[in-house]
């Protein structure tokens, strides 16, 4: 994978992370989840996503139990 890629796999972890945390506005929010659903193939990987970044953030210590899972409809 590129350096790019990487780095887009990064950005979409944190607007997944301030979605779940609901930190953004609706217009971003709005933004975000078009962004999601545009750029992975299925609800299912954006589900698995949310679970890992969840998952990590526990790991780290950062209150990974404070970020929910949001609806990507």
């Amino acid at each position: 994978m590129s350096r790019n890629e990487w780095m887009l796999i990064g950005d979409l972890l944190q607007d997944m992370e301030l979605l779940g945390r609901e930190l953004v506005s609706d217009s971003f929010a709005e933004s975000a989840k078009h962004r999601l659903k545009e750029l992975c193939d299925s609800d299912v990987t954006i589900t698995s996503a949310q679970i890992l970044l969840i998952s990590r953030l526990a790991g780290f210590g950062l209150r990974g139990d404070k970020v929910n899972e949001f609806d990507i409809a």
